[in-house]
């Protein structure tokens, strides 16, 4: 019997590397020898098993059917671990079996968590800023807060998508405040929500943080001289959502008036003024590529 027992154990060892073939995993080997078990009725009673389940926390879908081999799971955690060590993460992320389940259960492979990664270490922890910008946007929590972004990215309840375009989203956003935009509580965006959603429809729109920092950039001046056109000769007031829109996307409205204002200043002072005389180009000249080009 204890020829038997150690073949026994010796099969899942290596079936399952990693798995403790004692305690509650001993006790069903010796169910197995008792009742005369074949290998695969021995094979399900230990993944059934709570230590099984503990050493591969994330190997089962959502009907309890193993979502790869156990030893492709442990193929998966070693890639897993080894990119956060390749970024310096601290061994309190990496040091049991649980650290991996949320990752390795939503298909979070190693790919996927370097670009999540590189979010963390190339962007946001060079410009504290942008966090700022999603702190404002996207409130992270309270756990999230104290450990900075990267305790966000590790979220795995999100695809990596998601955060690529929450980051996009706040650095539109940035460009925009930066340009003198009031994207502030209490501005013309709206509410957070409003806000929320339409940086995320630009960023979902393909719009990038270059073209959005190239585009803003270029229409900070020109959004403070169509203000104080507006505020001479405007009859209604247009609002720095509305500007910001009509820079990604057509507002025939919009142009119609700045020319309006235009051939106004030009008639009351004589091409004198500068925003008169630079006017020719239009609001759709601040479109990005990408608006243009539909």
């Amino acid at each position: 019997m204890a020829a038997t027992k150690a073949q026994l154990a010796s099969y899942l060892q290596l079936s399952l590397p990693g798995i403790n073939t004692k305690g509650s995993i001993g006790t069903i080997i010796n169910q197995a020898i008792k009742e005369n078990w074949s290998q695969n009725q021995l094979m399900i009673a230990v993944q059934k098993s709570p230590a099984f389940k503990a050493r591969f926390p994330g190997i089962f879908g959502p009907g309890g059917e193993l979502l790869m081999s156990p030893q492709a799971y442990l193929a998966r955690e070693a890639e897993l671990r080894n990119t956060m060590k390749d970024f310096g993460l601290m061994w309190a992320w990496y040091n049991k079996p649980s650290d991996f389940a949320g990752l390795i259960s939503r298909g979070v492979d190693a790919a996927e968590l370097t670009r999540r990664l590189e979010i963390s270490q190339q962007l946001l922890r060079n410009n504290p800023q942008i966090i700022k910008e999603i702190q404002g946007l996207f409130p992270l929590g309270e756990k999230a807060a104290r450990s900075g972004a990267i305790q966000w990215l590790m979220d795995p309840t999100k695809g990596t998508q998601h955060f690529e375009q929450y980051v996009t989203a706040a650095q539109i956003s940035l460009a925009a405040r930066q340009a003198g935009f009031n994207v502030g509580a209490g501005g013309s965006f709206g509410t957070i929500d409003q806000r929320r959603q339409f940086f995320l429809g630009l960023a979902g729109r393909g719009i990038s943080a270059d073209q959005a920092n190239a585009a803003f950039a270029q229409a900070g001046p020109d959004l403070a001289q169509f203000r104080t056109l507006q505020a001479r000769y405007g009859a209604g007031q247009v609002s720095d959502r509305e500007f910001a829109a009509a820079l990604f996307s057509p507002n025939p409205q919009l142009e119609a008036a700045r020319q309006s204002y235009i051939s106004q200043e030009r008639a009351q002072f004589r091409s004198s003024s500068s925003f008169a005389t630079s006017g020719a180009r239009g609001i759709t000249g601040l479109q990005t590529d990408e608006a243009l080009d539909r």
